[in-house]
C-alpha cells in the first residue's frame, strides 16, 4: 500500500478534503492519521466516522502556535503532514471589516508558518508538508482580492520552502470549485446554484469534489520526486 508503516497528520481534517484525505489514507495503509482542528466536537464526530483505532485528533487553532505546539507535541515522528485548515472571504475590501481579511491572513499565512514551525522538526527527511490554496490564485474576479492574494501567497511559500527545510518536500494542491461543507457554509441556500454554474462553466461539466482532491493530495505524499511544486485541479475551468 501507498502509505504502509507512514504517518500523516492533518490539519484541518474534521471535514471536507481534510477529513477525505484522512480516510484515503487509512485505506491506503498509513500506520496512523491525526486529525488536528480548532472543533472537539467536530473532531469527535470525524474520529467516528473513521471508525479506526489507528486515528488520533487533537485540538489546536492553526493561528495559535501555542496550541499548535500542544497538540503536536505527542507525536514523535511524522511522515506526512496535510494541511486543508482555513476560511473563505468574499466582498470588495472597501466594505470588507478588517477582522476579516485579518483572519484570513491569521489562518492562512501565519497559520502554514505555525504549522512549518512545529512540525519540521519531528518530520523524517523523506517526509512531505502539502498545504492547500486554490484556483483564484490563477483566475481572480471582482470582490475575491483577499483570498486571491492568500491563495498566491501559500502557492509563493511552496516554491521557497523547500531551499529552507530540504530535503523534506513541499508541495500544494490547488482546487477549482469543490462541493465541501466549507463552499456550503460561505455560499449557503445558494451553493447548489453555483455547483450547477460552475458545471456549465468547466470543459468537464461538473465542479469536483473532497475525494478526487484527496487523491491529488496523496499523489503529491508519494511521488518522491515532485517538490515546490502547485498542482491544479480544476476540470479545464483554468481555461474557460
Amino acid at each position: 500500500m501507498k502509505l504502509d508503516q507512514q504517518h500523516l497528520v492533518v490539519v484541518g481534517g474534521s471535514t471536507g478534503i481534510g477529513f477525505a484525505t484522512a480516510r484515503l489514507a487509512l485505506a491506503e495503509g498509513a500506520s496512523g492519521v491525526t486529525l488536528i482542528g480548532r472543533s472537539a466536537d467536530k473532531l469527535a464526530t470525524a474520529k467516528e466516522r473513521l471508525a479506526d483505532d489507528r486515528v488520533s485528533t487533537g485540538v489546536a487553532d492553526v493561528s495559535d502556535a501555542a496550541a499548535l505546539s500542544a497538540a503536536f507535541a505527542p507525536l514523535t515522528s511524522i511522515d506526512h503532514v496535510y494541511v486543508s485548515a482555513g476560511t473563505l472571504s468574499a466582498g470588495p475590501i472597501a466594505v470588507t471589516e478588517p477582522a476579516v481579511y485579518a483572519q484570513g491572513v491569521n489562518e492562512r499565512i501565519w497559520g502554514n508558518l505555525n504549522v512549518v514551525r512545529v512540525a519540521v522538526p519531528k518530520l523524517k527527511p523523506s517526509g512531505s508538508i502539502t498545504f492547500t490554496s486554490g484556483m483564484l490564485s490563477q483566475r481572480p474576479s471582482a470582490g475575491t482580492a483577499i483570498t486571491t492574494m492568500l491563495a498566491s501567497g501559500v502557492e509563493g511559500l511552496v516554491r521557497a520552502l523547500p531551499f529552507e527545510i530540504a530535503p523534506i518536500r513541499v508541495n500544494a494542491v490547488v482546487p477549482g470549485m469543490v462541493d465541501t461543507p466549507l463552499i456550503r457554509s460561505l455560499v449557503g441556500d445558494n451553493t447548489d446554484a453555483a455547483l450547477a454554474a460552475e458545471g456549465k462553466r468547466v470543459p468537464i461539466g461538473r465542479a469536483g469534489t473532497a475525494e478526487e482532491v484527496a487523491d491529488a493530495v496523496l499523489f503529491l505524499i508519494t511521488n518522491k520526486y515532485i517538490n515546490g511544486e502547485s498542482l491544479y485541479l480544476h476540470g479545464g475551468g483554468r481555461y474557460a
